[in-house]
């Protein structure tokens, strides 16, 4: 009985995948997968270009470039999920299709203060990746395939899948104890004293006004990756590296997600603190059916549901729940439903991002706001991030409680909503509570 090797799946993927971009006029895909139980996914994170996802049932680490798309403009995600149309076309696959990583920002590109490797939309599939799913952990090799490069393609398929990942190391998460907001205290508290005047004068109904805190720190993706996803295992984790800048978190809240005519979200809104003591928290909870959280969560749902509705034949809400997000607990909905056909996950998620649970209502005068009280540039801070699968399914989560790593400092980012009822001082001591969902995994460097 003979015995099938990574030659042989190599010289296949290569040799179709060289003969479908004759027939298409240009390289196609060509992807390798075999099993590897003793891979290291997070050992990828140590290079230039990577990515990091995780969700319940599903994770994927991957390093280097097979192939990579980005757009930007205010129909970004729409032109991306074209060109990622054109990419996946005619792909050449053995034990596992390829995937792309995928990020957008919360507003159009370009983007500073560390953000510049980023791209306003951009997705990538990996030359190298790890894939686990439930009972399966798998080595894949992605390569772009030219009609003449077969024999190129098939020896690097081979190359890669040999070389493996190597061992991972990581180290502690460590930041300097001290550090610097952007707003500050007195700006925050009179950007929501001016957010709540427009509420007032009937120009806006929500805004979510965010702040920055800035720290030392020589922490690595994949230490920071390890902690995050100990600490929140069922939470959507997140990294992506480029060129010496790193976005790493871990998020309670999915912004779409399809699975062939099948779409799902779960936005979500209001705050109250978490102890971790399941009575205490009970009580906390409550306050989380006042007048102004309910509000403020069907502000979210409502928005969701109007974008999403006139593509489903049915689409239902689930009635609010309380979801614990580390050291808070919010309101969630979920909002299922069955489109009429299929629509790409990044169509999708141009029709709702950026929600109010990020930006506000209206949208456009939410925005405008936010450009001018912040103060700094949020990135792919609250922007949709995750995996996309060549049909066109995935998973996006909403880029929250996450961090980004640059020139030896950590950013941490966090958000509140600002509706009518709300307290400027409780919203700035909201922001100090989701922060901590990072913060709590890094230790003092000093």
């Amino acid at each position: 009985m003979s015995t099938v090797t990574i030659a042989d799946l190599a010289e296949e993927a290569a040799a179709e995948a060289a003969q479908m971009a004759s027939h298409l006029g240009h390289p196609v895909l060509a992807t390798v997968a075999i099993p590897d139980p003793d891979a290291q996914p997070l050992a990828l994170l140590a290079n230039d270009t990577a990515g990091w996802w995780s969700q319940p049932g599903h994770s994927a680490a991957g390093c280097g470039v097979a192939a990579e798309l980005s757009s930007q403009g205010r129909d970004r995600l729409t032109d991306l999920a074209e060109a990622m149309e054109a990419l996946f076309e005619g792909a050449a696959s053995r034990g596992h299709e390829p995937f792309a990583f995928t990020g957008a920002g919360f507003a159009d590109g370009p983007y500073a203060e560390g953000w510049e490797p980023f791209a306003a939309a951009s997705a990538w599939v990996p030359e190298l990746a790890v894939i686990d799913e439930p009972g399966w952990r798998w080595l894949v090799a992605t390569v772009s395939v030219g009609a003449s490069e077969e024999n190129a393609a098939r020896q690097k398929l081979s190359g890669l899948l040999e070389q493996g990942t190597g061992p991972a190391a990581l180290g502690d998460t460590r930041a300097s104890a001290s550090g610097s907001f952007t707003p500050d205290d007195a700006g925050h508290l009179a950007a929501t004293e001016q957010a709540l005047h427009l509420i007032e004068g009937g120009h806006m109904q929500k805004v979510v006004l965010a702040r920055r805190f800035r720290t030392r720190s020589s922490t690595s993706a994949g230490s920071l990756v390890a902690a995050l996803h100990a600490t929140y295992p069922d939470f959507y984790g997140y990294a992506a590296v480029r060129d010496g800048s790193a976005f790493v978190g871990a998020s309670p809240e999915l912004l779409i997600g399809s699975d062939g005519r099948t779409l799902r979200s779960s936005p979500a809104a209001a705050t109250v603190p978490s102890t971790g003591s399941p009575s205490a928290d009970r009580k906390l909870a409550g306050g989380l059916d006042s007048v102004k959280s309910r509000w403020e969560q069907e502000l979210v749902v409502d928005a969701v549901w109007e974008a999403l509705e006139p593509l489903c034949e049915r689409i239902r809400a689930s009635l609010p729940m309380v979801i614990s997000a580390g050291p808070v607990q919010h309101l969630s909905s979920v909002i299922e439903g069955t489109m009429r056909e299929r629509v790409h996950v990044l169509r999708l998620a141009e029709f709702i991002h950026p929600t109010p649970a990020v930006c506000g209502v209206p949208r456009e005068e939410a925005l405008e706001f936010i450009a001018e009280a912040e103060g700094f540039d949020r990135g792919w801070y609250a922007g949709p991030i995750g995996i996309v699968h060549p049909n066109g399914d995935g998973t996006l989560a909403v880029a929250l409680r996450g961090a980004l790593l640059h020139d030896g400092v950590i950013d941490l980012f966090a958000g509140a909503g600002i509706v009518e009822g709300s307290v400027p001082r409780d919203e700035l001591r909201e922001v100090e509570m989701k922060l901590r969902s990072v913060a709590s995994v890094l230790s003092p460097e000093d």
